[in-house]
């Protein structure tokens, strides 16, 4: 899949292109009526094929066989951002942004701190996907700020843990120049509170890009000094044995 080209104009142009021009026997890489059906969303949750004789064959048709392996994982920060983006995208193309004025809010901004959530409780079954939020101490620094600043979404592993990239919640003018693709910082060190939200109810599997509300609220954790360095070796943590409400 070499679907990037010099601009993300000229790539999405590249995919819409790819996905006009499919064939019975391969689906299209954007299906706007069906986006978690797009080939660019399978063949990153799929594994690789199995072999046949000496080799292996990837597929374009389900079952989706990637000869990369495994690169995203369903429920994750990822999946969802990729799913957010083709329903959009199915939504300009369809008419239903009448203006400019009505396209959503461009807030989401991926970064390499990575937010892990360890020994949540036991009662919570692997493999349900769970969303963290993160909220700043507010200017006065005697409550949280009411909005978040940043999330990430995952499923509970084996080991009982929850882990993800955080993405900021926030506007394209209230960031630095550049510090969201540069990562310069996005997040001073300090004092965050860490609320959690269990999708029980698999609310995500029927729409893969919802926010959980407070019906799914499990309880909230907070981190005295966090530092938010770069990478999963050195991730943040937070302790789910202190989860409370």
């Amino acid at each position: 899949m070499l679907i990037f080209k010099k601009t993300p104009e000229a790539t999405l142009d590249y995919l819409v292109e790819r996905s006009q021009q499919t064939n019975e026997d391969r689906l299209p890489m954007l299906d706007l009526q069906h986006p978690t059906k797009s080939l660019i969303v399978l063949k990153p949750l799929s594994k690789l094929p199995p072999k046949q004789g000496d080799t292996r064959v990837p597929t374009y048709t389900e079952p989706i066989y990637h000869m990369g392996g495994l690169k995203m994982h369903l429920d994750d920060h990822s999946y969802k951002a990729f799913i957010a983006w083709i329903e959009d995208y199915a939504k300009v193309t369809s008419g239903q942004y009448a203006s400019v004025d009505e396209l959503p809010a461009d807030n989401w901004h991926p970064t390499q701190r990575v937010l892990r959530l360890r020994d949540v409780p036991e009662a919570w079954e692997i493999g349900t996907p769970v969303q963290l939020f993160v909220h700043q101490r507010n200017e006065v620094g005697d409550d949280w700020t009411e909005q978040p600043v940043a999330f990430t979404q995952g499923t509970i592993t084996p080991r009982r843990i929850v882990n993800g990239p955080l993405i900021l919640l926030t506007t394209t003018d209230q960031l630095k120049p550049g510090s969201a693709i540069k990562d310069e910082n996005p997040l001073p060190p300090g004092e965050y509170l860490v609320k959690v939200y269990l999708d029980d109810a698999r609310k995500l599997a029927a729409d893969p890009t919802a926010m959980l509300d407070e019906s799914d609220y499990m309880g909230q954790i907070s981190i005295p000094n966090a530092k938010w360095q770069i990478g999963f070796p050195k991730a943040q943590w937070a302790e789910g044995k202190q989860l409370s409400k």
